[in-house]
């Protein structure tokens, strides 16, 4: 399960494709394609590279117009989401001067 103190990013045989404002991905090692509309697209380009969820979460609240709560809630929905796929690699207590360094 993702946590806030986790760092997440997208595991490098996860390909993707733009689809006007939403994005398409594929498992290369399952096959299997994903599409993601625009605030989840925005999502997955910040989790290129790894990221404290908490960081994560505050960055888009900067950039949507949404609740930190709300935010949160539906940010570990998706991550854990994509977790279950095998979409994400997560780190437990990442430290983020480590994070930068990535």
């Amino acid at each position: 399960m993702i946590k806030f103190e986790d760092t997440v990013f997208y595991k490098p045989e996860v390909i993707s494709a733009n689809l006007d404002e939403d994005l398409a991905l594929m498992n290369i090692q399952t096959g299997k394609y994903y599409g993601l509309n625009k605030v989840a697209r925005r999502i997955f380009e910040k989790i290129e590279k790894p990221i404290l969820v908490q960081r994560l979460c505050d960055e888009l609240v900067q950039e949507f117009e949404v609740s930190l709560e709300r935010c949160q809630a539906e940010v570990l929905t998706f991550l854990n989401h994509l977790n279950e796929q095998g979409l994400l690699v997560k780190h437990t207590g990442f430290s983020s001067s480590l994070e930068a360094r990535l």
